[in-house]
Order: C-alpha cells, then structure tokens, then sequence
C-alpha cells in the first residue's frame, strides 16, 4: 500500500536502531491504522497518524552485557525514542478531467483539475488521483498515481511544488500532539 511505502520504503525509521544484539535480537514493532471514519483523504491521514504515533513511540532501554540483555522497567530508566529520518508525508490530489468542448463552452481552454485534499464525495467523482510523498527536507521520497487523466512533467513539477508547500502545515500536526 501507499502507506507501507510512505514508511517502510523510505527508511524512515532507523530499522538498525531496533537491532538489540546483531542476528539474534531485535525490537519488533508494528503500526495498525484504523480507519473509523471515511471522510476522504485516507491516504493522508494514515499516513499522518502513523507518523505521529512512530514519532511519540517509547521502547524500553535495554544493556546487553556478554549474552546477557536486560530490558530496564519504566522505574529504573526514561524509555528511549525510536530513532527517525525523516518523516516522509503523503500530499494526494485528485485529478479531474474534461473534454476541450465542454471547456470552451466554459469559456475556457483548461481540460484538467487538480484538487488537494479531497473529500469522499469528491474521490467518487474524480477520474484519477496522485500522492506525492514529500519529507520534511523537501526531498520526493516516492509518487503513486492511478487513472486517468495522463500528466506532463510540467503539471507534476507544479503539484510537487503544492506538495512541498504543504509539508511544514503537516509536520506542525505531529510537532504539536
């Protein structure tokens, strides 16, 4: 899923962080997302939850003398950060197409839309969408697109730029909760 590559794909979490004694233990750790209500946007806001719950996460410490680990309790030692990356956010647009008759009837000569954020109404009456996973260093750490309409590199570069504008407003979700 888009969510999976958001999070796993881009090395966000420092999966060597987790290693405990090299080849034999190691920290599991797993992120369910529950969607309870559908208002649009999915993608995004799995994603958003997820980073955030990684980003508060606490694990236990833990010494590893000779093979022998002790995983300290809460009274004996502050648990420890998991350490992250980067955060790598999804920013999805819905695409919207329309033919070049009815945009001249229009008056006007754009056949493609693009919206940021979209509703459920709005994904039933889109034609396509795109996700860009965007990090907080404004580097694209992955695009997802599906359906119609096709895109030039000129309208892509122009939604990785919203996409980039969007992140600080994200990254101030998960800063302040």
């Amino acid at each position: 899923t888009v969510i999976e590559h958001a999070l796993l794909e881009t090395r966000a979490v420092d999966l060597e962080g987790l290693c405990i004694v090299a080849g034999r233990k190691v920290w599991a750790i797993q992120v369910d997302v529950h969607i309870l209500n559908d208002g649009g946007n999915v993608i995004d806001a799995g994603v958003l939850s997820a980073l955030g719950a990684l980003s508060h996460f606490r694990r236990p410490d833990v010494s590893v003398t000779g093979d022998s680990v002790h995983v300290f309790s809460l009274e004996e030692r502050e648990p420890v950060p998991l350490s992250i990356h980067h955060t790598p956010f999804c920013v999805t647009f819905s695409l919207f197409h329309r033919s070049s008759a009815e945009a001249e009837a229009d008056g006007d000569d754009a056949t493609r839309f693009f919206l940021l954020d979209p509703t459920d109404r709005e994904e039933l009456a889109r034609d396509g969408q795109i996700t860009i996973i965007v990090n907080s260093h404004s580097e694209i750490c992955g695009v997802h697109k599906h359906g119609w309409p096709p895109l030039s590199s000129e309208q892509i570069s122009h939604l990785v730029s919203l996409a980039v504008e969007r992140v600080p407003t994200l990254a101030e979700c998960i800063a302040d909760n």
